[in-house]
This record gives C-alpha cells, sequence and structure tokens, in this order.
C-alpha cells in the first residue's frame, strides 16, 4: 500500500464501507446521499418525523421503516447484492470515503483505486489519538512477537489475550497489569513538560494500529487528529 493510495477489490470495498460505517456512527446526510443509488429512486422515502427511512424489501412492494442506526448496515447488505460495474462502486466509493477514487487493476484483480488524502499529513503530537480514541484497541500477532523477540516484558504486561482463532490470536491493549480492565489512558503517553505536546515512550516499536493512524483523511477528520491543520 502506498501512503497516499490504496487499491481495494469489491469484496474489499464493501468490508472498507461496513468498518467506516461502524466506527462512526450514523453518518444520516452520507447515508441520504447514498439511498437513491443503492435502492433506486422508487425504493424508498424519508420518513416525515425524521426516524429513518422507508425502504422497499421483498417483492410484495411493502415498505419497511428503517431506522437510522440500523441504516448504515442495511446499505451495505444491499450494496454486496448488487450487480454494481467498477464505475459504480467507485462512485460510492468517492462519497463514503471523501476522497477520489477510480477503477483500476492489481495484477490480474479488477478493483477501486482509492486517494488517502494523506499527502499533507503532519503529526503535530497533539496526543488526540492516544488520549481520547475509545480503549481497547487490538494488536496483531506481529506486535506481540516484535516485543517477545526485543525482550520487552515492561510491553507486553500490558497486552491481554482477547480470543484465540484459526487463523491466529487478537490481543486487546493497553490492558493494566493484574486485571481484564483497560487502562483509563494509555500507559505509554508522555507529555512534554512545558509544551502542548505528547510523546509515545514506545515510539520506536508501537503497535501497527497506532503506526498507521490515521490511514486516511477522513478518519483523521472524523476522530479529531489535528495533523492537517497546517494544510489548511
Amino acid at each position: 500500500m502506498e501512503r497516499d493510495r490504496i487499491f481495494l477489490s469489491p469484496r474489499e470495498v464493501f468490508d472498507a464501507i461496513r468498518d467506516d460505517f461502524n466506527q462512526y456512527g450514523a453518518q444520516v446526510p452520507l447515508y441520504l446521499n447514498l439511498c437513491p443509488l443503492v435502492f433506486g429512486a422508487g425504493g424508498w422515502a424519508r420518513d416525515s418525523r425524521g426516524r429513518g427511512v422507508w425502504i422497499l424489501i421483498g417483492s410484495r412492494g411493502k415498505m419497511h421503516l428503517v431506522e437510522y442506526r440500523q441504516l448504515g448496515d442495511r446499505i451495505c447488505t444491499k450494496l454486496e447484492t448488487a450487480d454494481l460495474t467498477l464505475a459504480q462502486l467507485a462512485g460510492i466509493c468517492r462519497q463514503v470515503f471523501r476522497t477520489r477514487a477510480w477503477p483500476g487493476e492489481s495484477g490480474a484483480i479488477e478493483g477501486v483505486r482509492i486517494e488517502t488524502g494523506m499527502e499533507p499529513f503532519d503529526c503535530i503530537q497533539c496526543g488526540q489519538c492516544c488520549r481520547n480514541i475509545g480503549y481497547p484497541k487490538e494488536a496483531e500477532e506481529s506486535d506481540v512477537a516484535r516485543w517477545r523477540k526485543a525482550g520487552r516484558e515492561d510491553i507486553l504486561r500490558w497486552v491481554g489475550l482477547k480470543r484465540p482463532e484459526s487463523n491466529g490470536c487478537v490481543y486487546r491493549i493497553w490492558i493494566t497489569p493484574g486485571t481484564n480492565q483497560p487502562a483509563a489512558v494509555c500507559p505509554w503517553l508522555e507529555k512534554q513538560p512545558g509544551t502542548h505536546r505528547y510523546r509515545c515512550r514506545i515510539h520506536e516499536v508501537k503497535p501497527d494500529i497506532c503506526r498507521q493512524y490515521p490511514g486516511s483523511r477522513k478518519h483523521a477528520l472524523m476522530t479529531g487528529c489535528q495533523g492537517f491543520e497546517k494544510a489548511v
């Protein structure tokens, strides 16, 4: 993956859209823009009481009310069964991810290329991502393997096993040692004296989920990251 763009297969596009809808809460203006594309001009209508939208379900032509908090999931399900061209899928990506997207190929796989908008990003060490984004986060097996190889028992003490899976394990961070409870704040975050800046005390070996943040301009804007402010 390049810093400024990614390639996604259609299946990966659907997964990315579902992840987007799940992590930010109901994005009502976005949902309303997508409804005509997903359900067709006559397949939906806004509820007059503002509770959600009415959509056509089944072959008998009956309309059902779907509340906004459930509408994202309904849109995702419909998208996954729709017969969309790559151009249409790219158009939906432009709306969902607020960036440029276009049909493309990677080897023999057709899909969509999406700009991340990360080119002007510059971390200003505001600490927003570490102080205010909810815990527990997840760590990859590669993170845990890296810490074990480096002998970082101090880090491993703050890692909890979430669940074993057939293809590996999922680990939770940061879990207060001796408990099953997430720490109130990241234990590795340190405010620099006399400044409004913060530093990570394990920066060189920090988890991939932290290393990759924010990943896209939209994610930065939706989670309060200030790293684009100089570019505005």
